[in-house]
């Protein structure tokens, strides 16, 4: 019997720990985009190893005080095959030399442009770690935590609301957002910040 209230006290205790935790990223995630300045970006890239692949767009849309500001948008060309994901992004390597510009420049650009502020994307998980991998292969600083508090648009939309998918596309449609989930990086990316902007407002109406 002692065993088993042990165990059902220890399931408590770490229900409670884990919703304490995302409470306060929650909070945390409201305190930043009322009050400060926050990046939302996407990457599109040659595929999904963060260890090998390369990004060939980048964009992003800072938020300042709730309020939508200026963009960045680079593309960058790349010698992998683009084949096996061109169908996801609609890139082509003709399109990337027509547009893209030298790598180290455009992400030293984007480092400008993030500044000292926090960021946020659609499973973070996942752009956060290419980035850092594109950027130390070119010798840049990569993003530091500490220094850029990152927030992550799928981990706050499970937390806050109960929907069928958790895909991009799938949340904007169901919650009603203006917005496209076109996998090009500029129109994901501001489909990214609608979705912010009305975690915001359900954070404060709940």
């Amino acid at each position: 019997m002692n065993n088993t209230i042990s165990y059902y006290l220890q399931k408590l205790k770490r229900f409670f720990s884990k919703h304490h935790i995302s409470l306060k990223y929650t909070r945390f995630f409201h305190n930043v985009i009322t009050n400060r300045r926050i990046v939302v970006f996407d990457t599109e890239t040659t595929g999904l190893d963060t260890s090998n692949d390369d990004i060939i767009q980048i964009a992003a849309v800072e938020i300042i005080k709730g309020k939508p500001g200026k963009s960045f948008e680079c593309y960058f060309a790349t010698d992998k095959d683009l084949s096996p994901t061109q169908a996801v992004h609609n890139i082509s390597n003709e399109h990337l030399a027509q547009k893209a510009t030298d790598k180290k420049e455009g992400l030293n650009a984007f480092l400008d442009f993030v500044a000292n502020d926090a960021l946020l994307a659609h499973n973070m998980i996942y752009d956060y770690t290419i980035l850092n991998t594109n950027l130390l292969r070119l010798g840049l600083n990569s993003i530091n935590k500490k220094r850029n508090p990152t927030f992550c648009s799928l981990t706050l939309t499970r937390q806050l609301c109960k929907l069928p998918s958790y895909r991009l596309g799938d949340i904007i449609a169901s919650l009603g957002l203006e917005g496209d989930n076109t996998h090009d990086a500029m129109d994901d990316t501001k489909a990214t910040v609608n979705l912010a902007l009305y975690l915001k407002e359900k954070i404060e109406h709940s």
